[in-house]
């Protein structure tokens, strides 16, 4: 038997407990009453949940109590107030603070509640928890500005390729006017070493470009043996001598006479600390001081490059190993990959590269940490 229906209208003190049910049970919201002092005079229990402040703490508490100080600073509670007490209702989408202090993304409105008169006797403010909103959009303005870092990137790249090749091409042509004109003597001498050099600028570039692409792509290719650390240094510094000797500069390498083994790939190690070496003669001043030192320490083979030369600004040394990141602004040429390739070549051998620098003009030492060959190594041939 189905119960009678009532047709009768609610009362206004049953509306008015149902009114009051409903916003204790909306608890997905904060909902309460301010007087015109800006005081708390009724908090709901979703209020009670989202801000954790009991009702009873609650109450008498100044509207301000739940801004940050940022906005309190800037009068957004004021505003709030003043634009509902306007005749308008007052939307907001901002941070707001809870009892402990921590700070969530809401979405509410504040409301002038006006008497039969139309004068302004309460407000009334609805607020809803939409941090989980907040962070989607941040999270997809973070993958839009990393896609347009990705383009611009990319634009730099060549740009930046395109400026030093014009160098090398610029170089190469002058070498060839002269060949016309030079004598035998002059072809074994400097003309020839101008063209030569300038033919090993490309081959860089192009190795550089293509490894950074290798290893960003997961393509990258190590031929692991067992490597001795002094032959592989120098190796590179013989290679390195002449362009220090055109800056008259002062090339020690410093190792001990037990070999230093490691399992690594031959031609990478030689790329990662000609990066280093050429890097300290780039940015040493004439008559400088480059010193290469090999040592063990525990389990681990330690290698420095230390010179005397330009130093890295503080805050450059937390980004120095970024792509196409220049200590210089880039007014020294390269493409600024080097020290990137550098980075990512000895996480591929289950090592480190770290910087440190006392500042401009105190000169830099690079530090690059490998696993000994005795030692179970993480590098992965791929």
């Amino acid at each position: 038997m189905q119960a009678k229906q009532n047709d009768e209208p609610e009362s206004p003190e049953q509306a008015e407990k149902l009114l009051t049910l409903l916003a204790n049970q909306a608890t997905e919201h904060a909902i309460f009453l301010l007087d015109l002092e800006r005081r708390v005079t009724w908090w709901s229990q979703g209020a009670e949940r989202l801000f954790g402040i009991p009702r009873e703490k609650a109450i008498g508490l100044s509207f301000k109590h739940i801004f940050t100080p940022e906005d309190l600073a800037a009068g957004i509670s004021d505003l709030e107030l003043k634009i509902a007490a306007g005749n308008a209702m007052s939307e907001d989408d901002r941070w707001h603070v809870r009892a402990d202090g921590s700070t969530f993304w809401s979405s509410g409105a504040l409301i002038a509640i006006r008497n039969s008169a139309g004068n302004v006797v309460a407000f009334g403010k609805i607020i809803r928890d939409r941090t989980d909103l907040k962070e989607q959009i941040t999270l997809l303005e973070n993958r839009l500005e990393q896609a347009q870092q990705k383009d611009a990137d990319k634009d730099l790249l060549f740009t930046k390729l395109a400026h030093e090749l014009r160098n090398v091409v610029a170089g190469m042509d002058a070498g060839l006017r002269m060949l016309g004109k030079a004598t035998e003597d002059e072809l074994r001498g400097g003309l020839t070493q101008m063209m030569t050099q300038q033919l090993s600028v490309v081959r860089r570039l192009s190795e550089d470009v293509l490894d950074i692409k290798r290893l960003h792509a997961g393509k990258a290719t190590l031929e692991l043996q067992e490597v001795t650390i002094q032959d592989v240094l120098r190796n590179v510094l013989e290679q390195a001598r002449a362009r220090a000797h055109e800056k008259s500069h002062d090339v020690r390498l410093f190792c001990p006479s037990a070999a230093i083994r490691v399992i690594a790939d031959a031609t990478r190690l030689h790329q990662m600390f000609s990066n280093l070496v050429d890097n300290a003669i780039k940015y040493t001043p004439p008559n400088g001081r480059i010193w290469v030192k090999a040592t063990i320490e525990d389990d681990t083979a330690m290698i420095y490059v230390e010179d005397n030369g330009q130093g890295i600004p503080p805050q450059m040394l937390s980004r120095i190993f970024e792509l196409f990141t220049q200590v210089d602004g880039g007014v020294g040429g390269g493409l600024g990959i080097g020290l990137a390739l550098v980075h990512e070549l000895a996480q591929l051998h289950g090592g480190s590269v770290q910087a440190v620098s006392k500042g401009i003009g105190l000169g830099s030492e690079f530090s690059v940490r490998l696993p000994l060959a005795g030692r179970r190594s993480s590098a992965q041939p791929r």
